[in-house]
């Protein structure tokens, strides 16, 4: 596909927001997204539902046929009328609640918590010799996604190797689902509240472009 329009994260949210209202639903940023990033990488990144995930998929590069799978969750804050972000510990909170979430996720295709996988997922499993698809998925998980209409994070697994432990033992404790760990997990919350994301490289989305994402799936494949 080579005449996809480049969109900007700001034109997307613009889109997304009808006048006077401040709240725009998630899983039409969500869409919104997904969508602009299917076309930014010609068709080789696919995000769709699991389970209770914003979106769950994978990148394929062609060329090395390597293969990479990403998290994506959004999570939407009050926004004023010029879409500008309400204060800066809003969105910190934001990145981490949304962050906890998604590795929530990730740890439960980890211990295999969730096993009900589509038949094209199964099938991509064996062309690259898997026979257990939550393995499949872990050995060559790299990226969490974090959106936002203020906000794109592009958080590499490799760069928080060690607060991905560190929650993977009370998250196995945990009595409620990943969307409930930062209102209903007091041990989650914590350790997500004493982690220092300065590390992770946020970008406005009035500088962002789709196929910035494209770029970092690539970089994490050719590691």
């Amino acid at each position: 596909m080579t005449n996809w329009k480049t969109i900007t994260g700001s034109e997307i949210i613009d889109s997304c927001i009808e006048d006077n209202t401040i709240r725009p639903l998630e899983s039409v940023v969500e869409d919104a997204y997904k969508q602009n990033w299917l076309l930014a990488s010609d068709g080789e990144l696919k995000l769709l539902k699991l389970y209770y995930t914003d979106g769950f998929g994978w990148y394929f590069n062609r060329k090395s046929n390597k293969i990479v799978f990403v998290l994506h969750e959004c999570k939407v804050l009050g926004v004023n009328s010029e879409y500008k972000a309400v204060k800066l510990k809003s969105y910190i909170t934001c990145i981490k609640k949304a962050l906890l979430q998604a590795i929530g996720y990730y740890n439960k295709i980890k211990n295999k918590s969730y096993t009900s996988f589509s038949k094209e997922l199964k099938k991509l499993a064996k062309e690259f010799n898997y026979d257990d698809v939550n393995q499949f998925i872990v050995d060559n998980f790299g990226l969490f996604l974090i959106t936002c209409p203020n906000f794109v994070g592009h958080i590499k697994f490799s760069d928080i190797k060690d607060l991905v432990k560190s929650l993977e033992e009370p998250m196995n404790r945990s009595e409620v689902t990943p969307s409930k760990y930062w209102s209903k997990d007091f041990r989650l919350k914590t350790i997500m509240e004493l982690w220092d994301p300065e590390n992770v490289e946020l970008i406005p989305t009035e500088k962002y472009d789709t196929t910035d994402t494209h770029k970092v799936l690539n970089e994490i494949i050719l590691q």
